[in-house]
C-alpha cells in the first residue's frame, strides 16, 4: 500500500492573530467563509471543546444540502486547532462522500496560527486522510487540485471577511 502526503497550505492573513483565531472558532464568521465560492454554509451545532463537534450544512445554489460534521480534538489559543471531520447525513451522522464513495471517511485537520506581526497572521493547514485504504488513498491523491481551489476559496472569503471586519473597527 503506498504512503498518502498530507495535503498543505500556507498563508498569511492581513489580520491580527486574535482576530483570524476568532474567525475560525466563532460560529456566526464561520458561516462568512466557510466553503467555496458559491457555497453558502450555515453552522447547525458548534460546541469548540476537546471531544465537542460542528455539524454544517453547505448549499450550492439548488442542488440538496451537503453536511459535515468536526471532532475536535485540541484547542491551544489562539495557536492551533485540531480536529477529525467527515460528511454526515442531515441529521449528523457520519456518512461516505455523497459523490464520490472512495474518498476517504475520516480526515484529520490541524491549523497553526502564529503572529506573522501585530497586523498579520501566517496560517499552516495539514489535511490527512485517517486510517484511509488504497481507493481512498488513490482519491484523495487525485482530488488534490479540487481540494487547493476549494480551501483556497475558502481562504480568500475568510482574507475578504478580515479586510471587512477590520474597516467596521468592530469584531462581528
Amino acid at each position: 500500500m503506498s504512503e498518502v502526503q498530507e495535503f498543505k497550505m500556507e498563508r498569511v492573513f492581513r489580520a491580527p492573530i486574535e482576530l483570524v483565531w476568532q474567525a475560525w472558532t466563532d460560529p456566526v464568521l464561520m458561516d462568512q467563509w466557510f466553503g467555496p465560492k458559491g457555497c453558502e454554509t450555515q453552522i447547525l451545532d458548534f460546541t469548540l471543546a476537546p471531544g465537542g463537534t460542528s455539524f454544517y450544512q453547505m448549499r450550492f445554489g439548488d442542488a440538496p444540502p451537503m453536511y459535515g460534521k468536526y471532532f475536535y480534538e485540541t484547542i491551544e489559543e489562539p495557536n492551533y486547532l485540531s480536529w477529525r471531520h467527515g460528511f454526515a447525513d442531515a441529521e449528523g451522522n457520519l456518512i461516505r462522500h455523497p459523490a464520490n464513495p472512495d474518498w476517504p471517511e475520516i480526515l484529520r485537520c490541524e491549523v497553526w496560527f502564529a503572529a506573522a506581526s501585530d497586523t498579520e497572521t501566517r496560517m499552516v493547514f495539514l489535511w490527512t486522510p485517517v486510517d484511509a485504504n488504497e481507493a481512498e488513498r488513490a482519491s484523495f491523491e487525485a482530488g488534490r487540485a479540487g481540494a487547493l481551489g476549494g480551501w483556497t476559496n475558502s481562504f480568500d472569503q475568510l482574507d475578504d471577511l478580515l479586510d471587512t471586519i477590520k474597516q467596521e473597527g468592530t469584531r462581528q
